[in-house]
């Protein structure tokens, strides 16, 4: 996997169609250490007519959802400039330290990058029908794939490096998040957990979406860490620029129908390059499903109609891209990290604790 990486990033003439008209699959964004304080909506009046106030929540009223993924990508440019600076700054003082300049020190960093001719070789052996035929001959290719290793490691390098600096720093962190959309989810749906706890973790998931597989597993350390008091709830979105993910939404609500939903569920994600029907139905034989059945559900305006639901919900709420989840009311797009998670289920669990304490008095 990692040679084709490699690869692909030599060929340079491959790329990801991320998003369509509607729907997109959103990327993670870093994670970073520290207190992230969030910034808290000022709802102030931007205009009177005739005694009559505006405010800027009813302006902004109808564009929620666009303002809301407006003010996150402005905010994650701004993580990945601030994340860029705190590198800097640390090798810069690294270097003061040590009484070399800060282009010394990240040359002696990196002095011990080393690319073995047996990736090279293997890389351009697993890769050789995308060079030819010429012009690039066999000298060219292997040449930009060892200068392609070697920058990546240079990279990797560098950045194990700025993590150590960071680790051994005490790094405050006050850039203001934005807010997250408020939107109502239903609770109808496949769900891990208890169906009384007090959190819900909305996942609205594409089968063939990348980001949505990496966060999967996120997903069963944050049920496994909260137990009883986080439930997470699956919703379909697939994606119109993936063609096999409908089918297998529709196939994942069959396997459901017969109890089988979450190692169905886990299986489309391990098999996201290939959901043709012919995949689909082998492998709910595998999963122990009766195919009779499944095949016939497969086949039925009953399971379009429940993948259908869920993309008209996720429409109404604003929801274009995978993975999106909700979690009691707040939005939250991307494959989030563990302690994503677990800031916006804490913060709820708390508010949740502090209404109830009111309550008692």
């Amino acid at each position: 996997m990692r040679r084709k990486s490699v690869f692909l990033i030599v060929a340079s003439g491959i790329s990801l169609l991320a998003a369509s008209y509607f729907y997109s699959e959103a990327k993670p964004r870093p994670f970073y250490q520290g207190e992230i304080k969030e910034n808290k909506s000022q709802d102030e009046t931007i205009a009177v007519i005739n005694g009559r106030q505006i405010r800027q929540s009813e302006v902004d009223a109808p564009m929620a959802s666009q303002i809301q993924s407006l003010e996150q990508k402005i905010y994650e440019m701004r993580k990945r400039s601030l994340d860029a600076l705190i590198g800097r700054i640390l090798l810069e003082e690294e270097a003061a330290r040590k009484g070399v300049s800060p282009e010394d020190l990240r040359r002696q960093i990196v002095a011990t990058v080393k690319v073995e001719e047996k990736d090279v070789e293997d890389a351009y052996r697993d890769n050789l029908s995308r060079y030819g035929p010429p012009p690039m001959s066999e000298i060219d290719a292997k040449e930009r794939i060892r200068s392609t290793i070697e920058s990546q490691k240079r990279s990797e390098t560098l950045n194990r490096t700025i993590d150590e600096l960071k680790a051994r720093s005490r790094i405050d962190l006050f850039l203001k998040s934005p807010e997250p959309l408020r939107v109502e989810i239903s609770k109808q749906g496949p769900s891990l957990g208890s169906e009384m706890a007090p959190v819900t973790v909305a996942a609205f998931v594409d089968f063939q979406c990348q980001y949505c597989k990496k966060v999967n597993d996120t997903l069963k350390q944050v049920v496994q860490s909260y137990g009883n008091n986080v439930r997470v709830l699956h919703k379909n979105l697939p994606l119109p620029n993936h063609p096999q993910s409908f089918k297998a939404a529709q196939a994942a609500f069959c396997a459901g129908e017969q109890g089988k939903f979450w190692p169905y569920h886990d299986f489309l994600f391990e098999h996201a390059s290939d959901l043709s029907e012919n995949v689909l139905r082998e492998s709910a034989t595998e999963a122990g499903v009766d195919l009779k059945g499944f095949n016939a559900c497969l086949d039925s305006e009953a399971s379009r109609n429940a993948v259908m639901k869920d993309l008209q919900e996720a429409r109404q709420a604003g929801i274009f891209s995978t993975p999106t989840f909700v979690i009691n009311g707040r939005a939250l797009r991307g494959a989030r990290s563990l302690e994503d998670f677990k800031a916006v289920i804490d913060q709820s669990l708390k508010e949740q604790k502090g209404r109830k304490d009111a309550s008692a008095k």
